[in-house]
């Protein structure tokens, strides 16, 4: 498609099974590209497949996504994925866990102290 032109776009996906492959017309980009069985409507852009809430959001993508060249999603070979860049990760030196709950004094139970606990919580209530 040429991204200049507002001429119609047929969408196609491509399914590779060993040495077959077969191409498939995709009716709704929204319902290939939305997640589990909601029925939300998005708006996904055809260059970049990022989803939007609103029509009018997408337009405004559009111009900006243009600058880029679409989106080419390459699978590993592998079976399996490991995590190997151990030095771009966050270090956290200090992890604290603090129970505020243990800083609560006991008060004992006079009248005096219960007439103030209940004025106090009159107060707030109002």
């Amino acid at each position: 498609k040429s991204t200049d032109s507002d001429q119609p776009v047929v969408n196609v996906l491509l399914i590779e099974n060993n040495d077959t492959t077969h191409f498939v017309l995709v009716k709704s980009l929204n319902a290939l590209l939305r997640r589990g069985n909601t029925r939300r409507t998005k708006h996904y852009c055809e260059r970049c497949f990022h989803g939007f809430d609103e029509a009018r959001n997408l337009e405004k993508h559009k111009p900006s996504c243009l600058r880029f060249k679409p989106l080419a999603i390459k699978f590993p070979e592998d079976d399996y994925l490991f995590f190997k860049s151990y030095r771009k990760m966050v270090q956290c030196p200090v992890y604290i866990v603090a129970d505020f709950e243990c800083y609560v004094k006991d008060v004992p139970q006079t009248e005096e102290t219960a007439s103030q606990v209940s004025n106090l919580i009159f107060k707030m209530i109002r």
